[in-house]
């Protein structure tokens, strides 16, 4: 039995996941979205990140 592979639907390339290739897929479902700009505070000496409760490094 031989399998075909399905271009994906949206640029034609060799699809992975539900007819679609690894960058479309990426693009329609994203691992996060992030609706409101992030602000940090970031030190210059080291670049540590202040969080809460103190810096990270």
């Amino acid at each position: 039995m031989v399998e075909m592979a399905v271009p994906c639907y949206v640029c034609g390339a060799d699809s992975v996941v539900d007819g679609l290739c690894a960058r479309c897929y990426d693009k329609f479902h994203p691992l996060l979205v992030v609706d409101t700009p992030l602000t940090l505070l970031t030190c210059r000496r080291c670049g540590a990140v202040k969080v809460p409760g103190g810096w990270h490094p």
